[in-house]
């Protein structure tokens, strides 16, 4: 029954998957021929013919054109070839089209049926209020393609031409968008030819067209400004502001990356200080909490798995728990067979009094405390637990920082000093979009690095203090102090503290094996608050395994815990679904 189940399940997946693979579609469009006339009347007619090549069931096309190019629009009308397509207020109907007004365009939308074929649709319409006139020049500035469309265009044909001759010298043009090397163009006997091959979607394609006011019968002012030689003018100015304004923004990127380096080698470059040389017997650089001294070796006021288990072997030096090695029997739950298992367990002790314990001890207490269950609790469900309280986290991490800051461990800039800085980038922001009318993207972009290296160079950088420095430098040389004295613990040193110290710096596990020989075992030894068998090596793996508990806890801690087809079209944008 189960097999027969399983198989359904796969099958039911095939034709759903087999379902999907045969309802994929895509489209493309092969070309693309935009024909514009310029009427003496001020009228410029336009028609757009594109050919789809469908794969897949396709119902609808539209093409949009934006609204701020032009003033009015009239005369829309849609053919594929001798079908005229009827206008209709609803749209689905087959051989019918609609025209949608929204804020910034109009759609013209037309519908269809198509089913792995190709074909041809033509979309005419005129538009007035195009032009800009002026004294004695007029200009049409039309986008034949716009930027962002959804499909590549293997070829695209555009012609202008005029109602009346217009001669090679009273005409003049400008390309946009595109590089000369892609395109071929010609004006020839009063039309401008423009080809293009395999323009990508992230490409557009303007055309700037100035030709002489007295060519219209009778045309309105609208610019008195206007000329060709403004244009021309304007033009040049650009092109320089593109030369030189790359190389511009470039440089004050280099200015700013120097300044920040000065300013880091300044206030944020660590303090060098050598370890110092100790010929005597082993000394620990201070008497600080694990807590503190996982500070000093991170460099970051948080809660980490090793500072949490050094403070549970204080806990249990203290006498609040015993920690031991116990025996778990487990029962599968599918196979209901049982499974022996060694884990590490803390076992309550009666403890009444938790006056004098630290800050960090008494945290930790009372999450262990309210974790215990009928006085027993695994380690390795603790750390979870740990791990899984962002409040206790947040809490511990808290108070590290606030002892950091009153011993003031951490330099940063003067204030002033700060202020400058970020004032300064914001002088170079402004600066790049200045030639925000020549690179737009690039002058935007340099504008808000300049912004986020300016808020990050002035109160992001701090350091360590040299006293905290040297403290740090200390304690990280605490396993080579250790070696050097092979081992030999001073009669005077408080063996537990050492060993929560070796935790939280990182001592190797040979380096701990050796020093836990200095060890006694039994129930007035120094480990008195560990039930296990006795010997360095059997201690030592289950140490092994707490230290496995505490890095598992601060791995995760630092993951973040457990883990219709749109398409572009010609002259201003379009798409099919």
């Amino acid at each position: 029954m189960n097999n027969s189940n399983y198989i359904d399940k796969k099958l039911i997946l095939f034709f759903i998957l087999f379902y999907g693979f045969l309802n994929a579609k895509s489209y493309r469009i092969d070309s693309l021929w935009v024909d514009s006339k310029i009427g003496t009347d001020g009228v410029v007619s336009i028609s757009e013919t594109r050919s789809f090549s469908f794969s897949g069931s396709y119902s609808y096309a539209y093409l949009e054109l934006r609204k701020k190019y032009f003033d009015s629009i009239s005369d829309i009308q849609v053919f594929e070839n001798d079908n005229i397509y009827d206008l209709a207020d609803t749209s689905g109907v087959v051989s019918t089209y609609v025209i949608e007004e929204k804020k910034r365009i109009y759609r013209i939308k037309w519908f269809f049926d198509a089913l792995d074929e190709e074909r041809v649709f033509t979309v005419t319409y005129k538009v007035d209020g195009a032009l800009r006139v002026g004294q004695n020049d007029a200009e049409l500035y039309w986008p034949y393609l716009y930027k962002g469309r959804n499909k590549r265009i293997k070829s695209v044909l555009i012609s202008q031409s005029f109602d009346e001759q217009i001669y090679n010298e009273d005409f003049w043009y400008n390309i946009e968008g595109l590089s000369k090397k892609k395109l071929f163009t010609e004006f020839y006997d009063g039309k401008l030819t423009i080809e293009a091959k395999n323009v990508s979607k992230n490409r557009k394609l303007y055309v700037q067209s100035i030709f002489p006011r007295n060519y219209f019968n009778d045309i309105a002012i609208n610019d008195l400004n206007f000329s060709l030689e403004k244009e021309i003018e304007k033009i040049r100015k650009r092109e320089i502001g593109v030369q030189y304004g790359f190389y511009i923004v470039i440089v004050l990127l280099l200015i700013s990356i120097t300044f920040t380096i000065m300013r880091y080698n300044k206030y944020g470059k660590a303090y060098n200080i050598s370890p110092e040389i100790n010929d005597q017997a082993i000394q620990l650089p201070s008497n600080h909490h694990p807590a503190i001294i996982s500070y000093f070796i991170s460099n970051y006021p948080a809660l980490t798995g090793h500072a949490v288990l050094a403070t549970i072997f204080r806990l249990a030096n203290m006498g609040m728990f015993r920690i031991e090695e116990a025996m778990v029997v487990k029962t599968s739950f599918f196979t209901k067979k049982k499974k022996e298992e060694w884990k590490i367990v803390l076992k309550k002790n009666d403890f009444k009094n938790t006056e004098s314990i630290d800050k960090w001890d008494l945290q930790l207490w009372h999450f262990i405390n309210n974790a215990f269950k009928d006085g027993v609790l695994h380690m390795d469900e603790l750390f979870k637990k740990i791990r899984d309280s962002y409040s206790f986290q947040k809490e511990w991490g808290k108070t590290i920082g606030a002892i950091v800051e009153s011993n003031s461990w951490i330099e940063k800039p003067p204030m002033q000093d700060s202020l400058r800085f970020l004032f300064f980038h914001i002088f170079l922001s402004i600066l790049c979009l200045l030639f925000y009318k020549y690179l737009p993207p690039l002058s935007i972009i340099s504008a808000i690095i300049f912004i986020v290296i300016g808020f990050a160079g002035g109160f992001g950088i701090s350091r360590m203090s040299a006293s905290s420095r040297k403290m740090k430098v200390s304690w990280e040389n605490l396993e080579n102090d250790i070696k050097s004295k092979k081992y030999i613990l001073p009669s005077d040193i408080d063996k537990n503290y050492l060993l929560q110290c070796c935790l939280v710096t990182g001592v190797q596990n040979y380096e701990m094996k050796q020093l836990l020989k200095n060890f006694s075992y039994g129930k007035d030894s120094e480990l008195h608050w560990f039930v296990g068998l006795e010997g360095s090596l059997t201690l030592m793996q289950s140490f092994s395994t707490m230290l496995e508990y505490s890095g598992d806890m601060s791995v995760m801690m630092a993951a973040g815990g457990d883990g219709g087809g749109g398409g572009g079209g010609g002259g201003g944008g379009g798409g099919a679904g």
